[in-house]
C-alpha cells in the first residue's frame, strides 16, 4: 500500500513532510504515472504551491522541475534550492488574473471540479478569448513548462 502522510492540513502536506519521506512519496507519484501510462515532463507542483526547503531540494535532486507561485515562498532555508529549476506561474484564475507575463506566461488551472481554479467551461472561454486577444505574444513563442529549462526561451 502507499506511503501515508503523517500530518496534513489544508493542502500543507509538502510544507510539513519530513525529509525522510519526500523521496519515497515523490517516487511513488512517478511510479503511479508510469503504471498508468501517463507521459509528462518531470514536473512537481505541490498542493496549493506550498512546500518546505527540504522538499524543494530533494525534488530538484530527483530531476524534477518545480512549478510554484511567486507569492507563496518556500518555507525554511531555501538557499540550497536552485532557482534556475523553478518556473513561477504568472496567472492562476480566479486568484490571480490572466495576463501576459515577462519573460514568460505561466497559467495554472486546477484539475478538480471542486476547486475555484478548475478549468470549467467559463474559464475555458475566458482563456480562449485571452489567447486570441494576445495571439502575437504566444504564436511564435509558445513552450511547455519543461521547455523553459531546455534553453528554448
Amino acid at each position: 500500500m502507499g506511503l501515508r502522510m503523517e500530518k496534513t492540513s489544508n493542502n500543507d502536506e509538502f510544507k510539513h513532510m519530513p525529509p525522510e519521506n519526500v523521496a519515497k512519496y515523490l517516487t511513488q507519484m512517478q511510479d503511479q504515472m508510469r503504471y498508468l501510462g501517463i507521459e509528462a515532463k518531470p514536473l512537481f507542483r505541490p498542493s496549493a504551491f506550498r512546500l518546505n526547503a527540504n522538499v524543494a531540494k530533494i525534488a530538484q535532486d530527483m530531476g524534477l522541475l518545480l512549478a510554484l507561485h511567486p507569492d507563496i515562498p518556500i518555507e525554511g532555508k531555501a538557499e540550497r534550492v536552485d532557482e534556475s529549476k523553478i518556473v513561477y506561474c504568472t496567472a492562476n484564475p480566479p486568484f490571480s488574473p490572466l495576463g501576459v507575463g515577462k519573460p514568460y506566461t505561466e497559467i495554472v488551472y486546477h484539475a478538480c471540479e471542486w476547486d475555484k481554479s478548475y478549468l470549467d467551461d467559463s474559464k475555458t472561454l475566458e482563456l480562449m478569448d485571452f489567447l486570441g486577444e494576445h495571439r502575437d505574444a504566444f504564436v511564435s513563442n509558445f513552450f511547455f513548462m519543461g521547455d523553459l529549462l531546455d534553453g528554448q526561451e
